[in-house]
C-alpha cells in the first residue's frame, strides 16, 4: 500500500492508495484533474474584485494578530485556498529536481576562472605579473573521467600560465584504474613547469608512490616536502622565488613508516633562500595555518581540500571544521592564503553555490591588493 496526502481535501488527511498499476494511474489522473479544477477555481476567484478584497483583508488580519492561536489555522485554511496540497507537493518535486539538475550541471559542465593580483615583498622586477595557475581536487574516479580532465587542461592552457600547480586530491582510485583519465595531464603547457603536491585522498588506497612515479614520467614535478627555485628568463640570485611543497598533513607517523615520507615543514624548507619570496603549496587549510604560524616567511600559500563546501547544507560542516574555507585570506603581515574550490567533487556528484574553479595568481610588486577581494581571519 502507498501512503499519500489526499489531494481532494482542504484539511490535512491521509489516503491509502492501491499500488496496482491501473489503480495508481487512475489515482494520478484523478489527482491531476482535481488540482486543475482547483487552479481554475482560484483563477476565477482572483479575477473577482470582491474575492481579492476579502483576501487582502484576511492577510491583514493574520499579520496584525500574530499572537492569536487561531491565526495558525487561519493561515492553514488561507494557504490551502491559494494552492492545494497536491500543487504544493508537485512544486516541491519540481524545485527538488531543478536544484538537483542545476547542481549536476554546475559540477560537470562549468569552470570559473578567478584572477587575483598578489602583492609580493621584494619581488624582482623581472618577475612582475608572473602567473601561477592553481587547480586542485580533481578527484578523478567513478564520476569524473577523461572528458572532465580534458576540459580543465584546455582551460588552463588557454590562460598561457608561467607555472601550473596541482594542489592535491588528484585521484580517488588506484593508478591502474585511472591512468586513462590522467592522460590529458601530459598536455598541460606552461613556461616554467607543472608541479604537484599530494592530498589526503591520494593516500587512501595506498597507491600514492605509484601516482607520484606516473606524474614524474609525464613531466610533472612532485614537490612533496621539497622546494625548487623559479627564476626569470635570465636567472640571477635576485630573479627567483621559492616554490615549496609539503605532504598532506593528515599523513603522520603511519605514512612515514609505510611510504617513507610525511608532512614535514622543516624538511620542505631545507635549503630555501630566505631572502627570496616564497610560495607554499599545501593541500589542507589546517596545514596552511600551521605553516603561517611557524617562523618561516611565506608570501603566498595555496590550498584546496574544502571544495568551498561543495553544496548546502554540507558546506556548514566544512566551514566549521576548517580554519579557512574559500577565497583569499590575509593571514599575517605580507602573507596571503588562497583556498580553492577545486575543479572536481567528492561523493555526491553535484555542486551548489561553490562552482569548480581555476585560480590565476599574478605576482605583483608594491601594489596593494583590492580590499573587497580579501577575507581576513586570524590564524
Amino acid at each position: 500500500m502507498l501512503l499519500q496526502f489526499a489531494p481532494f481535501t482542504r484539511s490535512p488527511g491521509i489516503r491509502i492508495w492501491n499500488t496496482s498499476s491501473e489503480s495508481v494511474l487512475n489515482d494520478i489522473v484523478f489527482a491531476s484533474s482535481v488540482s486543475l479544477q482547483h487552479v481554475v477555481r482560484n483563477y476565477q476567484h482572483w479575477t473577482n474584485p470582491d474575492y481579492t478584497d476579502c483576501l487582502v483583508s484576511r492577510v491583514r488580519n493574520i499579520i496584525e494578530e500574530p499572537m492569536k492561536c487561531s491565526c495558525y489555522w487561519e493561515w492553514r485554511t488561507f494557504s490551502d485556498e491559494i494552492i492545494s496540497p497536491v500543487c504544493r507537493a508537485v512544486l516541491v518535486i519540481l524545485v527538488t529536481m531543478g536544484v538537483t539538475l542545476h547542481g549536476l550541471y554546475i559540477a560537470h559542465r562549468t569552470l570559473e576562472v578567478i584572477s587575483l593580483d598578489i602583492p609580493v615583498e621584494r619581488l624582482p622586477l623581472t618577475l612582475q605579473s608572473f602567473t601561477i595557475v592553481q587547480v586542485s581536487d580533481f578527484h578523478i574516479g567513478p564520476w569524473l573521467w577523461t572528458r572532465h580532465v580534458s576540459m580543465v587542461v584546455d582551460s588552463v592552457n588557454s590562460l598561457d600560465p608561467d607555472i601550473i600547480v596541482i594542489v592535491g586530491d588528484l585521484v580517488d582510485l588506484t593508478l591502474d584504474l585511472v591512468s586513462e583519465a590522467l592522460e590529458p595531464l601530459k598536455w598541460l603547457k606552461s613556461k616554467k613547469g607543472v608541479f604537484f603536491v599530494s592530498g589526503n585522498h591520494d593516500y587512501y588506497l595506498d597507491d600514492v608512490n605509484n601516482l607520484n612515479s606516473y606524474l614524474k614520467s609525464i613531466g610533472i614535478t612532485v614537490l612533496n616536502n621539497k622546494n625548487i627555485r623559479i627564476c626569470a628568463e635570465e636567472p640571477s640570485s635576485d630573479d627567483c622565488f621559492n616554490l615549496i611543497g609539503t605532504e598532506d598533513i593528515s599523513q603522520g607517523e603511519t605514512a612515514e613508516k609505510k611510504y617513507g615520507h610525511s608532512f614535514q615543514i622543516a624538511c620542505a624548507m631545507d635549503g630555501v633562500d630566505t631572502m627570496a619570496p616564497s610560495v607554499l603549496l599545501t593541500h589542507q587549510p589546517l596545514a596552511a595555518k600551521m605553516a603561517a604560524m611557524t617562523g618561516y616567511k611565506y608570501d603566498l600559500i595555496l590550498s584546496g581540500h574544502t571544495h568551498g563546501g561543495q553544496f548546502f547544507p554540507f558546506s556548514l560542516i566544512v566551514y566549521l571544521s576548517n580554519p579557512y574555507y574559500h577565497g583569499l585570506y590575509h593571514v599575517r603581515e605580507n602573507t596571503y592564503l588562497y583556498v580553492s574550490n577545486g575543479v572536481g567533487f567528492w561523493g555526491i556528484p553535484m555542486r551548489l553555490f561553490a562552482p569548480p574553479e581555476i585560480a590565476v595568481h599574478s605576482l605583483v610588486r608594491k601594489q596593494p591588493i583590492r580590499e573587497d577581494a580579501v577575507m581576513t581571519k586570524v590564524a
